[in-house]
């Protein structure tokens, strides 16, 4: 981590005091709740809204956990007008619901240890879902219904949004490593080659094999030798489909055999397999993208247009556009907000 930081003032130029940090997997759970209150003046004031969210964060709160978002999702008023806001509306009932985004507590304090163990201190912690759908997708997305997938390397995150808030989230303990180490055991090779033989020649079709064989290094006391493309294929298939299973079944368990969605955008550094975006459009008969970031000016040549890079792009999306969260509000640094208007004031820098 000191190594990270170091890597990151050198590049930026700026000292760094501070951090936002994401978490994900199954450490961060969404869960949908609602509040209800009575005006007796009828008329919406801070102090209402204030009450619905408090009244929304009771019922889902636990030891445990740290709320880390309360996203509202709809306001109806008198049982009849849904609004977008209601304060200084007349009223005399108003019932809300709330997407609310909460982690584990434990993991929660130890990556605020590990964090400023390096030196630096934690602004706010995040959920990676949050800031990879908010920076991967579009506004017409998000309103439509999409579902965005980030396939990390051991965890992968999910949020669902629909008429432009978000539904469902969550989290899965599975990802590229997962893959890598399927390969490497199945192929008798290290985890290290396994995983560059995925990234550089690897694919979700045979079709978009290159070659009719692959190669494989001399590991201990087993020589060099050929695989088939297409069992090498049918093995990377195999991973990515038990991945999906659990997907799928993180799904059921929130109570959505059906997702509501127009489509489904994955991102990631494990999403940009070849072939992965039609096996998904296969699998759900819906369209799919894989969303990466344009060319971003002083980024490390390697990091250029790498899927892998949104999530931190999101962190610093919220900062810079921030969503009407109603935990973090955290007004940002003017030399931030400089920075980052190089990334974010030119339009979109997605594909």
């Amino acid at each position: 981590m000191h190594y990270a930081i170091e890597e990151a003032e050198r590049q930026s130029g700026y000292e760094i005091r501070n951090v936002d940090v994401a978490i994900g997997g199954e450490y961060v759970m969404g869960l949908n709740s609602e509040a209800q209150i009575f005006v007796s003046n009828q008329q919406v004031g801070n102090a209402h809204m204030r009450e619905l969210v408090l009244q929304a964060r009771h019922k889902v709160s636990e030891p445990s956990q740290q709320i880390l978002h309360i996203l509202a999702q709809q306001y109806v008023l008198d049982g009849r007008y849904e609004v977008a806001y209601p304060e200084s509306m007349p009223a005399r009932q108003v019932n809300a619901s709330y997407h609310v985004l909460r982690a584990d507590q434990t993991m929660c304090a130890t990556i605020k240890r590990c964090v400023e163990a390096a030196g630096v201190g934690v602004n706010a912690i995040v959920s990676s879902a949050l800031a990879s759908s908010y920076m991967a997708t579009t506004a017409e997305e998000r309103e439509m219904g999409v579902c965005l997938l980030d396939i990390g390397a051991g965890t992968s995150d999910f949020m669902i949004w629909l008429n432009g808030v978000p539904i469902a989230s969550g989290g899965l303990t599975i990802g590229g490593e997962q893959v890598s180490s399927h390969l490497a055991g199945k192929y008798s090779t290290t985890r290290q080659y396994a995983e560059m033989l995925k990234c550089q020649q690897g694919a979700m079709l045979l079709p978009l094999m290159k070659t009719q064989f692959l190669e494989l290094p001399h590991t201990g006391l087993r020589s060099g030798r050929k695989i088939e493309s297409a069992d090498f294929v049918a093995a990377i298939h195999e991973s990515y489909t038990q991945l999906f299973q659990h997907f799928e079944a993180a799904l059921r368990r929130l109570g959505m055999r059906e997702i509501p969605i127009h489509s489904i955008v994955i991102t990631g550094g494990a999403a940009q397999l070849p072939g992965l975006t039609h096996y998904l459009e296969e699998k759900f008969a819906l369209p799919a993208r894989l969303a990466k970031p344009y060319f971003i000016e002083g980024l490390a040549d390697h990091l250029q247009y790498d899927a892998g890079m949104t999530g931190v792009l999101g962190i610093a999306k919220l900062l810079y556009e921030p969503l009407p969260d109603h935990v973090w509000e955290i007004q940002p640094k003017r030399d931030i907000i400089r920075k980052l208007k190089h990334i974010f004031g030119r339009g979109s820098q997605w594909a």
